[in-house]
Order: C-alpha cells, then structure tokens, then sequence
C-alpha cells in the first residue's frame, strides 16, 4: 500500500488544500523459460535460434517488446515529443491496453501539424520563396523518414 498526499493549489487562494491518497498495486509475475540462456559463437549471416518460453502468471495482461525493432514505438514517441499540453514536462495520459495506440486527439493533433508544415512547403514553393523541405519539416516535428 502507498499513501501520498496530494497538494492543490487554487486560484484566489494563498493555503493549497491536501487530499490523502492512498493505492494499492499489484507485480508483474512474469517467468522465463529457461532461467538463464547460453548462447554459443555465431558466424556473421548466419542464423541462430534459441526458444523460451515468457509466462505471465499475473492477474492482467502484460505487453513487452524490444525497443531497438518496435518501429511503432520509435514513432509514437515522436509524437509525443511534438504533442502538447505538458505541464513541468509531464503530459499526462490515459493508461492504455497492452496493443493499443496512441489516443485519437493526440495523433490528430500531430496530423494538423504535419498538414500545417505540407501547407507551408506548398505555399513557399509557390511563390518561389526558399521554404524548408520536406525533409526539414520532418526534422522540425522530429520525425524519422517513413522508409527508415
């Protein structure tokens, strides 16, 4: 169990009202199969498996993956570099379901984004005025190129 104060400062009012929290949560449960994993020598190109087995024994559903190959994870957190509404650089989100994206209003948000700076190029290229490039755009919104 934890308990933790939580302080709410308001407007017109110098003394911030305290609310006790108090929460309980629960451990992941996972097991590995097998506990320890040797992995022999591997030639370069070469192609090398070795199975285990992940258990979850806990009471709800559990999502992991490896960062270095989740393209998926690498844009949504692009996107959240872009989004706002951060408060003290926090931006607070909904939980989400293992599996599930992004919520609807963030990346809608960014798509405005992205639409503005296309807009801006379009413009720029029209009236023959130099304009940030594509590529340029994509920095701005930190964004990796899609055939990355």
């Amino acid at each position: 169990q934890t308990h933790q104060p939580l302080l709410i400062k308001m407007n017109q009012n110098p003394r911030p009202a305290t609310i006790h929290c108090k929460g309980v949560g629960e451990d992941v449960l996972l097991d590995v199969v097998p506990p320890a994993i040797t992995l022999g020598p591997v030639l370069p190109y070469s192609n090398s498996d070795v199975p285990f087995q992940v258990i979850n024994n806990s009471a709800f559903a559990v999502e992991f993956y490896a960062t270095e190959f989740d393209r998926k994870r690498v844009v949504e957190e692009q996107i959240l570099r872009n989004a706002e509404g951060y408060v003290n650089d926090v931006l607070l989100l909904q939980p989400r379901r293992p599996g599930e994206s992004l919520p609807d209003e963030l990346m809608e948000q960014y798509y405005q984004k992205l639409n503005a700076l296309d807009l801006e190029y379009e413009r720029a290229s029209e009236a023959d005025e130099p304009a940030a490039s594509p590529e340029d755009a994509q920095r701005r919104l930190s964004v990796a190129p899609a055939s990355a």
